[in-house]
């Protein structure tokens, strides 16, 4: 059994905040980079780019504070009601300073990192300050104690919560459509009956 090494999230990897270009520069907006809001970040894995999905452009990119990152990073919102929601993102992107993005290094299995940091929710909850559109600032993120495995323990790790998270979202998802379909049949029992 691997020992685990207790550690920050700035010793992870690179850790940095988004940005957003000005709104009322139109040549910073269009194709080019995707750009996500804090919104997009809701406790799952982004793999691929909403249909619509807002861009910035290179001059956008480059003219502000905005930074691109890397696919199999992790995203943690920052503030409001998404504060403390966590993704992992699969795909390149930009996103707003509502975000912070940790991109791991090497010896860091992002799907792990992903698993680690929902687990952090209440300790970024906890940090949270500035009433309920408040939020937690970067360092807060960077300075997050998580604890660190050898990588292959990382990758076994990982695999398991994968196989036992999808079980448990399709039985989830199972469940909704027949409480769906409950709903209708109760709603037809009371329009057969009051008619």
């Amino acid at each position: 059994m691997s020992s685990f090494k207790d550690g920050k999230v700035k010793n992870l990897g690179k850790v940095f905040a988004g940005g957003t270009p000005k709104t009322d520069n139109a040549a910073y907006y269009g194709n080019g980079h995707y750009w996500l809001p804090s919104g997009r970040v809701q406790n799952t894995i982004l793999s691929t780019p909403k249909e619509g999905e807002a861009q910035i452009t290179e001059l956008g990119l480059k003219e502000s504070s905005a930074k691109l990152i890397n696919p199999n990073s992790i995203l943690v919102a920052i503030t409001g009601s998404t504060c403390s929601n966590i993704a992992l993102l699969q795909f390149e992107a930009t996103a707003n300073q509502s975000v912070v993005a940790i991109e791991p290094n090497s010896n860091v299995d992002s799907s792990y990192l992903f698993y680690g940091m929902l687990n952090l929710k209440d300790e970024i909850i906890k940090n949270k300050s500035g009433g309920a559109q408040g939020g937690v600032n970067l360092d807060i993120i960077k300075n997050l104690p998580i604890r660190l495995p050898d990588l292959a323990t990382q990758q076994r790790i990982a695999t398991f919560l994968d196989e036992r998270t999808g079980k448990i979202d399709a039985l989830v998802e199972e469940f909704a459509k027949f409480n769906t379909n409950l709903q209708l049949q109760k709603r037809s029992l009371v329009s057969e009956c009051v008619t």
